[in-house]
């Protein structure tokens, strides 16, 4: 079975608070708290990358973990913001760690990503590898459209990290995968690949930087993914008590009391920090449960759900006892 042996993050040093975007923006720092609940978020250097974020997050789990580099077996990282297209960002990150004797590759599915690369990395673990490094690593400040004030508030940068090895006890003992295609379009970065190759035009219609449709992402979010994870959870035959804590992909404070208010999960078993570091994506959920472990607000011996959703449309669930 493979346990959470030790949890890492990282956030870029620089903060970004609400009033920068007020300064030529027809938005406020009002406006943003109460839609989003977002205070300040932070973005990365000029000389960072996706890779050197993850990089960090990594090394703070494995010196958590009092693990060397060289010990790691499996690197999986999602990420929907990579250095390149190609390469994978994983297998960037492994020459910068020095995981010389691991092996590494991407997984991508915008804010979920994290739930299924620990979904995946999980089950590779006792079976094909005896440990791994499951990380989330973000740099949407590269991506986002700074003149569209719909969008370029909510984002933040930002790495988090987990290790798992081998080991007795359930660690990660459930995950639950879903998606539903008809919402591709939702949330996207439409140009650079294959269906809209990069050209002048792509280029000065800005169809490489994020779009959102946010009337969709909230339908989504609100109305579909309660009564997922009510059926992720009868799957695992638990219900929501049975759970000790939760931990939710960091989109928007909204919406996330929105999904605690319909299935009734009191608010002391959630942590959040979309305050702090704004939507994150598929970072949010390593980043958050860092954050909740290092204020002991999650105990040994827990059960926690991870709840992931966002683009394509895509979601997951995942259970593990700390």
């Amino acid at each position: 079975m493979a346990s959470v042996i030790s949890t890492g993050s990282y956030l870029p040093e620089d903060e970004t608070p609400n009033s920068y975007f007020e300064s030529y923006l027809d938005t406020t720092d009002e406006w943003i708290r109460k839609k989003l609940g977002i205070k300040k978020r932070r973005f990365l250097r000029s000389d960072q990358t996706t890779s050197d974020l993850a990089a960090n997050a990594a090394m703070e789990a494995l010196s958590k973990a009092d693990v060397r580099p060289e010990e790691v077996e499996l690197i999986v990282l999602t990420t929907t913001t990579p250095d390149m297209i190609a390469p994978s960002t994983a297998c960037i990150v492994q020459k910068k760690i020095g995981a010389v004797n691991a092996g590494a590759f991407d997984v991508m599915n915008f804010c979920s990503g994290f739930n299924y690369a620990l979904a995946v990395a999980s089950r590779l673990v006792g079976s094909e590898v005896q440990n791994a490094l499951v990380i989330g690593a973000e740099a949407y400040s590269r991506f986002l459209d700074f003149s569209d004030r719909r969008t370029c508030v909510i984002f933040g940068d930002g790495a988090g990290a987990l290790f798992l090895k081998e080991n007795s006890g359930r660690g990660v003992f459930f995950n639950y995968l879903k998606s539903d295609g008809s919402g591709w379009n939702i949330i996207q970065i439409p140009a650079g690949g294959a269906m809209y190759p990069a050209s002048r035009e792509t280029v000065s219609s800005g169809m490489h930087t994020f779009r959102m449709d946010g009337r969709g992402v909230w339908d989504f979010a609100t109305k579909r993914i309660p009564g997922e994870i009510n059926k992720a959870l009868k799957k695992a035959g638990l219900g929501i008590e049975d759970c000790d804590f939760f931990i939710f992909h960091q989109a928007n404070l909204r919406i996330i009391k929105e999904i605690i208010k319909t299935l009734r999960i009191p608010e002391e078993k959630t942590h959040t920090t979309i305050e702090e570091y704004g939507n994150t994506a598929s970072a949010s959920i390593p980043i958050t449960l860092h954050d909740a472990v290092e204020k002991r607000k999650i105990k040994k011996g827990d059960v926690v759900a991870l709840i992931g959703f966002g683009g394509g449309f895509a979601w997951g669930v995942n259970l593990i006892e700390i």
